[in-house]
């Protein structure tokens, strides 16, 4: 876990336990930034280097448990998919203080006094695509329908031997926002989205158009409950250690069936990568 007590003295804070701003205040304050005129030097990079998105991952850390129950291998998919195949996640919100006013005097005049701090966060979209089969429809239409029927209304669980309650079907995702190197140790931000639901099943790629012929694109919106903690900024960062992806365009690996034989007794398996003992003739 890195060390936060330079920045933060010891005190938690949102970037507890992954990467925070570790130039020291009195380095920092150094240097005027751009009212000093431009000036991009070794040492003013060094404390001004700016935040960078566009690398982030989303775990569905919690199933809704009767979808588990019912169709586990198209849940798996469904899974899968959402975190590896998807091409937009938006939904984080700003915070939002509101005030009341205090006046008093002969003219009236009041200053505000901060009374609530709200997260306006309570919905998330992810984008991804639909592949041939509709693997995402299947789980979003038996996911949807079996907690509110669209014929009748009642919540059936399609069947499944599962006690209906709110927390049997909802789910529980980790987002995990990273630096450009996307490793485990380079979290900018991570949250939970907790009590999440889906609140559509895209069919608009259905439609029929003559002459056009395109790629399903789906788009998915569920209700959550954010939180944000240094306790799951260090699941974010278990997750990304365990879930690793391909960092180093050099370590890609075919994958075919063929083998290169090497010395010392060994081969190199291409399907994984690895060197392996020759077998035994």
């Amino acid at each position: 876990m890195p060390d936060n007590s330079s920045t933060t003295n010891g005190r938690k804070t949102i970037q507890s336990g992954i990467k925070h701003h570790n130039i020291d205040a009195n380095e920092l304050t150094k240097y005027a930034l751009f009212l000093g005129g431009l000036d991009v030097t070794h040492d003013v990079l060094d404390s001004y280097d700016p935040f960078i998105g566009g690398k982030a991952r989303i775990f569905m850390t919690r199933v809704p448990l009767f979808v588990e129950i019912g169709i586990p291998d198209a849940l798996k998919k469904f899974k899968h998919i959402l975190e590896y195949g998807n091409t937009s996640i938006n939904g984080v919100n700003d915070i939002d203080v509101d005030t009341a006013p205090l006046s008093g005097g002969y003219v009236g005049r009041d200053f505000a006094i901060p009374t609530i701090a709200k997260d306006s966060t309570n919905q998330f979209t992810i984008e991804t695509y639909e592949f041939s089969g509709r693997p995402i429809s299947e789980v979003l239409h038996w996911w949807i329908s079996g907690v509110i029927d669209f014929q009748t209304g009642f919540a059936t669980y399609h069947g499944v031997d599962c006690e209906v309650k709110q927390s049997n079907h909802t789910a529980e995702f980790i987002y995990v926002v990273t630096d450009r190197t996307g490793r485990s140790d380079s979290i900018e931000y991570a949250c939970m989205f907790a009590n999440c639901f889906p609140t559509n099943i895209p069919k608009s790629y259905l439609n029929y158009q003559q002459g056009q012929a395109e790629i399903a694109t789906m788009s998915l919106n569920f209700t959550c409950t954010v939180y944000e903690s240094p306790q799951i900024n260090e699941i974010a960062k278990q997750l990304l250690t365990k879930y690793q992806i391909l960092m180093d365009s050099l370590d890609f690996c075919p994958k075919t069936k063929n083998v290169i034989e090497g010395l010392n007794g060994t081969h190199y398996d291409i399907e994984t990568g690895t060197l392996k003992p020759n077998t035994a003739q």
